[in-house]
């Protein structure tokens, strides 16, 4: 077992991409991502800036009685 360390950036796709030149073609190996920075509490999102941007849903009303109509479809 042989172990590399990269310093990676994470991009706006909340992707990375791992170049390993030292790796033989078809070799396997595992990876563990470990985040220096990791936000201790999450932002809670204030959904009420999206009323009205989408066209089926004008109002936090209406995407209650949507709601309501799934789950009496569930029943």
């Amino acid at each position: 077992m042989h172990a590399i360390k990269r310093d990676i950036i994470v991009d706006a796709n909340h992707e990375i991409r791992l170049v390993v030149p030292e790796a033989q073609i078809g070799s396997s190996a595992k990876v563990i991502v470990v985040l220096e920075q990791f936000p201790e509490t999450v932002e809670e999102e204030d959904f009420t800036e999206f009323q009205g941007k989408f066209p089926r849903y004008k109002s936090l009303d209406e995407v209650v009685a949507h709601v309501r109509e799934l789950r009496e479809d569930r029943e």
